[in-house]
């Protein structure tokens, strides 16, 4: 799309840089952006899965309800990446997200009104700075290659999400380790609801 817009720039200097020929694009107010969209309809675009998994080291004190996430490795399948900083990125902001929806965030209303009281930054909590990973480590599978996507890549932004519950499991186990130097049978299974859970930790 671009080179078929540059290309009369390119025919009017002799033998010019890439940077020649955006300038004069410039001057002449030539679009220098491009947009496609991908339809279901073609063919190249197929259903595929994408993979990731991640290890999480996490510390809580029982008697406060304090926690620490202090390593997340995380392995993601995306394909061939086209841009490794902005997909590094992606995931880093999806995981978080999936650690608020997971420990932190919660719709309060009214029981008399209906209206929204969490409808603000001061007491709808997100994560913030020291609820995210102290050890954050992100690697793409290698060598795999997509050949159903675009330029072989993968999706990047949603497993990150998917991937964040591996948070509640890692809470759970701590109590349970807990309850076993306490005398209590580590293998009882204690009901805690997300709520519960963002009460308690």
């Amino acid at each position: 799309m671009l080179n078929l817009r540059l290309e009369p720039i390119r025919k009017k200097l002799t033998n010019p840089t890439w940077l020649q020929v955006v300038q004069a694009a410039g001057e002449e107010q030539i679009e220098l952006s491009a947009k496609y969209m991908m339809t279901d309809k073609e063919p190249e675009l197929q259903r595929y899965n994408a993979f990731s998994v991640v290890i999480l080291e996490v510390q809580l004190d029982v008697l406060t309800g304090r926690y620490e996430l202090l390593r997340a490795d995380m392995l993601e399948d995306v394909g061939l990446s086209t841009n490794p900083t902005v997909d590094v990125g992606q995931l880093e902001g999806a995981y978080v997200q999936g650690l608020g929806y997971f420990l932190t965030e919660d719709f309060v209303y009214d029981k008399t009104t209906g209206k929204l009281l969490t409808n603000d930054a001061l007491n709808y909590e997100v994560p913030l700075a020291k609820d995210i990973p102290i050890d954050f480590r992100i690697k793409f599978k290698y060598n795999a290659k997509n050949p159903k996507g675009v330029l072989g890549s993968k999706t990047v932004g949603e497993m990150g999400i998917c991937t964040a519950h591996g948070v509640t499991h890692a809470l759970r186990k701590c109590i349970y380790e807990s309850r076993k130097d306490s005398g209590y049978d580590p293998k009882e299974w204690i009901n805690i609801g997300l709520y519960a859970l963002k009460c308690i930790v």
